[in-house]
This record gives C-alpha cells, structure tokens and sequence, in this order.
C-alpha cells in the first residue's frame, strides 16, 4: 500500500492518504509557501486492509521532494513509482 503526505516546511503534517490500488491521484489547494511531498510503501501480508494498519508490513521505499507554492501558480508533484517498487518525487 501506498502512502502521500503534505507536510508544512516545519514537519506538520497538511494531508495524507493511502492508496491500495494504483494510479495514485492526490491534490490539494495549498498557501503561498514551502511544503515537503513524501511518498512510502507499506507491504500488505495478505489483502490490503481497507482501513487502519492490520495487515500492513514496515515502511519500505520512502522518497520526497521540497515543493515551492508561489502565489496563483499550480505545482504538480508526481510520485514516480519504478518497477522494483522504489520511488521519486518529481516536481512540474
């Protein structure tokens, strides 16, 4: 299972979601300011739960990325997932 989360430039988490399935889709209308976009995986043994954590392995496979929001301006942050299960936060 798949983690995102937005995290204020001081380490206070904004939002987050969990994503049992792929694609990935998460957005969020955000201030004026820096923000950290950070991805990881959990590993399901067995059936991903479909809330809470029973059933979910350690974290495995964390990236991020620092993202600057400027004032009316769009920022996508795109967790780019590889084949062997590792990660990359790429801004557009």
């Amino acid at each position: 299972m798949w983690f995102v989360r937005i995290e204020s430039s001081g380490s206070k988490p904004l939002a987050e979601a969990a994503f049992p399935d792929r694609p990935v889709s998460f957005s969020r209308d955000l201030p004026t300011g820096q923000y950290r976009v950070i991805a990881w995986q959990r590993p399901c043994a067995g059936p991903c739960p479909a809330a809470g954590e029973k059933g979910l392995g350690p974290l495995d496979d964390v990236c991020g990325a620092v993202v600057s929001v400027a004032s009316g301006r769009r920022v996508d942050a795109v967790v780019q997932i590889s084949p062997d299960g590792g990660c990359t936060v790429a801004t557009h």
